[in-house]
């Protein structure tokens, strides 16, 4: 494929501070843009992404390119804390808490689109 020029999704997250913490405690004007990129090396994409992610968006990344393999490094961008799924918020727990997690459950369906945008349009190369 030859060299592959840098690729960067970026995105608004919507109002990603949690609901419970005083506004702009963790993120300037409730808003942060996290930049999401992957590195191709052969078949191999290494997908880097904000935050301490649920594996599920890892999941998600691999069914984007079923044949090819796709590897996530998280911690990119550690202000978000953990990301958690649209349903774990629901279910409670310390990693979708307010101590733990700057972002609400909106930011799954960012993110993952995200994620779809950097994969998809880079497996075309």
């Amino acid at each position: 494929r030859g060299p592959v020029p840098e690729t960067t999704a970026q995105h608004p997250a919507p109002s990603p501070v949690h609901p419970s913490r005083p506004p702009g405690d963790a993120l300037k004007n409730n808003q942060t843009v996290c930049r999401n990129t992957t590195v191709i090396l052969g078949r191999a994409h290494l997908l880097h992404l904000p935050g301490e992610l649920f594996v599920e968006y890892q999941i998600a990344a691999q069914s984007l390119l079923p044949d090819e393999h796709v590897c996530v490094a998280a911690y990119g961008d550690y202000a978000a804390g953990y990301i958690g799924t649209k349903i774990a918020y629901s279910q409670g727990g310390y990693e979708t808490g307010p101590d733990a997690s700057n972002v609400v459950p909106e930011v799954e369906d960012v993110l993952t689109s995200a994620i779809e945008k950097v994969l998809k349009g880079r497996s075309q190369n």
